[in-house]
């Protein structure tokens, strides 16, 4: 009987165990008891959690098994062998497609630019054994945890790890706090980071000769800072290159241009017009300089070869022309005060480029992966274009009233100056002379009844 009782304690105990463990998820690597026989961990608090790397190499094989850990909140978390960026092998990750995993992407760098992704090495998550990856909560805040495994990697980059070595370099970054990346693609574009820093690694304190029995760090191992040291402070990045660019563009395209076109169809300003668009080109320039080097920190956008790059390279060539038709055309109507064919094509040229100055900007947002952008962006463009709408159409309706007033003889500008707001043609003679409304049969009608005559004598001077 009491053999009976035991037995059914035992299988009760088993089947709640069983039970709770299937309920609930795996305890988070960091609560693992510490199994580890050789390891060197770097911890680096930040405001928002931890960033830690923890190693263990294999000196027989070139293998490291990793543990690295960092805030979620960082759209990704990476460390990579050497003091820099460029010629270092780097072991970087983000949250994978389900929002619950995460995805080990092992990537080469080639100087100050975006990490390349090569499948050649050989990195893999290691799992089994109670060990957890993915993005998990743990004292309420979620974070990432990534346990590896790579393979033969000692000689993979021109930083190279160096197993004996006590002040092994590395370095790590975060992406920025700001931006989503979920995705299961190892070869997934990625922000500049926001913060980045060096630390140095005491190799032999973290190298076994063989892999017997080998796995990543666990528990303390993982988790505490020993055998590494921080390597001067680590740095909080403020780039705003792709800022500039966007400013430049948009500043140029919706506000500089536009500004152009008021000078010359509502204050009928020629020279102001020129000046306010030969400004808008030289923003445009720069803006497009700033494009061309922030294409080649990018893996996406290097080759130059997408639809927002072409149609920015073509529409800058395109202000040239239009600003070289317009100075021409300037230069022919003052000798021959006649219209042009170059100030047509500048005419309805112009608001063609223009749009699709605009247009461009709505693709550059979605390029950068920043489409939210587009919202504030497009009420921009709205607000802007309604305005100067309105004001050119105020405009044309005050000369038309103005006209009319005076016997339908335009009194202000003439489209005659091909969209130039220069002097209008007498109406009727067909002579390019200039034609001043005040002096027209309207106006001289308001003067009054001419001077009487005098017909007193008055002696010729006489000729020399």
């Amino acid at each position: 009987m009491f053999f009976t009782h035991t037995v059914l304690v035992v299988l009760t105990m088993l089947v709640t165990t069983l039970a709770l463990s299937e309920g609930s998820p795996a305890a988070p690597l960091i609560d693992r008891d510490d199994t580890t026989t050789a390891s060197s961990a770097f911890v680096y608090t930040t405001d928002s959690g931890n960033i830690t790397f923890a190693l263990t190499a294999v000196k027989s094989n070139g293998d490291i098994f990793f543990h690295m850990e960092a805030p979620a909140g960082n759209s990704w978390v990476a460390v990579g062998t050497g003091d820099k960026m460029d010629g270092s092998l780097m072991f970087l990750a983000y949250t994978s497609a389900n929002k619950k995993g995460v995805t080990l992407s092992p990537r080469l760098c080639g100087n100050h630019v975006e990490p390349t992704w090569d499948p050649e090495i050989d990195c893999e998550l290691v799992t089994g054994n109670g060990i957890t990856n993915g993005v998990i909560t743990y004292n309420n805040s979620e974070i990432y945890v990534v346990n590896a495994q790579c393979k033969n990697i000692t000689g993979l980059a021109r930083e190279k790890i160096d197993f004996g070595n006590t002040q092994q370099k590395f370095i790590f970054a975060v992406g920025p706090g700001d931006h989503t990346l979920e995705s299961d693609d190892k070869g997934a574009g990625i922000r500049r980071h926001d913060e980045y820093g060096v630390f140095q690694m005491d190799m032999t304190k973290a190298t076994v000769q063989d892999s017997d029995g080998v796995t990543v760090p666990t528990g303390k191992a993982a988790t505490e800072n020993s055998n590494t040291q921080i390597v001067g402070s680590p740095t909080q990045d403020n780039d705003r290159t792709g800022v500039l660019h966007a400013t430049a563009m948009c500043g140029a395209f919706v506000i500089i241009f536009p500004m152009g076109v008021v000078m010359l169809r509502v204050l009928e300003k020629v020279m102001f017009h020129a000046s306010m668009q030969a400004l808008g080109v030289l923003v445009s320039i720069v803006g497009v300089a700033i494009g061309l080097y922030l294409s080649m920190m990018y893996n996406h956008s290097k080759h130059i070869n997408s639809a927002h790059q072409i149609l920015g390279l073509t529409l800058l060539f395109f202000l040239f022309v239009q600003l070289s038709l317009g100075w021409f055309h300037h230069r022919l109507y003052k000798k021959t005060l006649r219209p042009t064919l170059m100030g047509k094509i500048h005419r309805y040229a112009g608001p063609v480029i223009l749009a699709l100055g605009v247009a461009n900007g709505f693709l550059g947002f979605s390029f950068a992966d920043s489409s939210r952008s587009n919202i504030p962006y497009a009420l921009a463009v709205l607000a802007i274009g309604l305005v100067v709408v309105g004001l050119v159409f105020l405009k044309q309706r005050q000369k038309k009233r103005r006209a009319a007033a005076l016997g339908g003889f335009d009194a202000g500008g003439s489209s005659e100056y091909a969209g130039h707001g220069g002097a209008p043609m007498i109406p009727g003679s067909g002579h390019a002379t200039p034609y001043d409304p005040s002096r027209s049969d309207v106006a001289l009608g308001h003067l009054g009844a001419p001077p009487a005559y005098d017909d007193r004598f008055v002696t010729p001077r006489p000729m020399v």
